[in-house]
């Protein structure tokens, strides 16, 4: 996974931009508003000569591209994208991409065949359409793209800080030193916020600089990822990173919390890399000790108590942040399986007053949609595994989509996610969705995840998964195999093909 992330990270690092100041820069404030953006793309392919090129090869190229625009709740997970697939018409792609912010940092991504070419960050405003311009080689190379005033390094270098913030090696986050753990939590943290912090910031940079134009969010998108991986989860983070059982510190060893910008303007504008719901999730989970679920507690109530348990940690706690907790509260409720009762949907509908609330309702709302989709767990860890002896055996006469995923594989999750709509569209008594994981997910995590996603699911172990893999030739995953009726493999490839392939060859194999 490591792997392909670095890929993935690497490609956007090759090929962003962001869409100017006077986007970035807007002087009304953000906010928590459902709405849309109207996006519009504009694609010149060029000869090797940098000059238009014949109108054959124009169109064999468009025919071979596809563009998604992808942006990320405040509720997300890392990597946890919402991709939409735009429209076409020649050479101009489109599409109204739905936000959840009156300003969030998305991004475009462009494939090739179904081979994932680049990516450009942007800012989606509401109410004011964004329009890009790419120029392309005939083979697929990008040449430059129409930005607004900023220099196009600056921004590139911005993705590359933000790749660099969510792949470093996560050891760092202990201290060499483990007696330090012996003598207090104190000792620890002053070794962490000196210490480790400034090698973090170091290694996210690498070379480069952060440009003064975004230094605001972007800087507080480096404390809130660490926040997330080092500062929050102590105990966490000693157990399995120093091998060491550690007692939870008070709220007080927390205060780190206390230096990130939570103002709408800034902290509303995390990035695809590295989401506020990561943050959340473990405040939630970790700060002194963790924090009751909301329940059927009325949301004023449940942010006061909130409130009280976070005031030794921080000066102020914004009425912002509480009300994120409060819904992300209710979202890891409905993430585990239990849907919202009726008094819970009251309490969300009065004590909100931005669209927090139907945020989460509506998240509810897709839960039940999806709940129909059961779940077949088989854990084979222990027997010998072939592929395509299972399918034959299980499923004779219907077409077959093999997915290999592992718990821990976050582009593969993101895959799945991006599938639900379109796997939905395609249910029924024929079609078979088959998840294949192997021993690296640990069989409870495994479970619990895998009866989310549903589906037919088995769990293999490492030598069955290594030999499925070095059959097909795949190099990591996610991984995929479409059988059509009589289980001849019609197509196999590592990383997901894209949102338009992904439907073009259910169609094939559903035949």
């Amino acid at each position: 996974m490591r792997k392909l992330l670095l890929f993935f990270v690497a490609v956007l690092c090759a090929f962003i931009w962001l869409n100017g100041e006077d986007q970035i820069c807007s002087g009304k404030e953000n906010a928590i508003r459902l709405g849309t953006v109207k996006l519009g793309v504009k694609i010149h392919i060029l000869s090797d000569h940098k000059t238009e090129s014949n109108e054959a090869n124009v169109d064999s190229l468009l025919n071979s591209i596809d563009l998604y625009a992808a942006t990320v709740s405040v509720f997300a997970k890392n990597l946890d994208d919402q991709v939409q697939l735009l429209n076409r018409n020649r050479d101009m792609f489109y599409g109204e991409i739905p936000v959840e912010r009156l300003q969030e940092i998305g991004n475009v991504r462009w494939s090739v065949n179904g081979v994932l070419q680049g990516g450009t960050l942007l800012v989606f405003r509401q109410e004011e359409p964004v329009w890009i311009k790419i120029y392309m080689s005939e083979d697929g190379t990008l040449f430059s793209v129409d930005y607004q005033e900023l220099d196009m390094q600056k921004w590139a270098n911005v993705s590359c800080i933000l790749s660099g913030s969510v792949t470093v090696n996560p050891f760092m986050f202990v201290p060499k030193n483990k007696d330090l753990y012996n003598e207090s939590w104190k000792a620890v943290r002053s070794y962490q916020i000196d210490s480790i912090w400034p090698q973090y910031q170091k290694e996210a940079l690498g070379k480069y600089s952060i440009p003064e134009e975004v230094s605001d969010w972007l800087m507080n998108d480096l404390k809130i990822a660490f926040a997330s991986y080092c500062i929050l989860p102590y105990v966490k983070n000693a157990d399995e990173l120093a091998g060491l059982k550690v007692d939870e510190p008070p709220m007080e060893a927390y205060t780190f919390l206390d230096s990130i910008d939570y103002s709408p303007d800034v902290f509303l504008k995390t990035n695809t890399l590295m989401s506020i719901g990561w943050l959340l999730q473990s405040i939630l989970d970790y700060a002194g000790g963790g924090f009751e679920r909301i329940g059927e507690t009325p949301v004023a109530q449940w942010e006061e108590m909130a409130d009280r348990k976070l005031e030794p940690a921080m000066k102020e706690r914004p009425k912002l942040l509480l009300d994120l907790l409060a819904g992300m509260s209710y979202v890891l409720q409905i993430e585990d399986g239990e849907p919202l009762t009726e008094i819970q949907k009251k309490n969300i509908s009065d004590g909100f007053t931005d669209d927090i609330g139907k945020i989460v309702l509506a998240k509810n709302d897709r839960s039940l949609a999806m709940r129909n989709d059961k779940a077949s767990l088989q854990d084979l860890i222990g027997e010998e595994f072939t592929l395509q002896e299972y399918i034959d055996r299980n499923y004779a006469g219907k077409p077959v989509v093999v997915d290999l995923w592992n718990t821990w594989c976050a582009p593969c999750l993101s895959a799945i996610s991006q599938t639900e709509d379109i796997k939905h569209s395609f249910a029924g008594p024929d079609l078979v969705f088959l998840y294949v994981s192997n021993e690296s997910s640990p069989a409870e995590a495994w479970k619990k995840q895998a009866a989310k996603i549903g589906g037919d699911q088995v769990r293999i172990s490492m030598d069955a998964s290594d030999a499925l893999l070095a059959k097909y030739g795949f190099t990591g995953f996610p991984s995929y195999l479409f059988f059509d009726r009589s289980h001849k493999l019609v197509h196999a490839q590592t990383a997901f093909p894209g949102l338009k392939r992904y439907g073009e060859l259910l169609d094939e194999i559903a035949k």
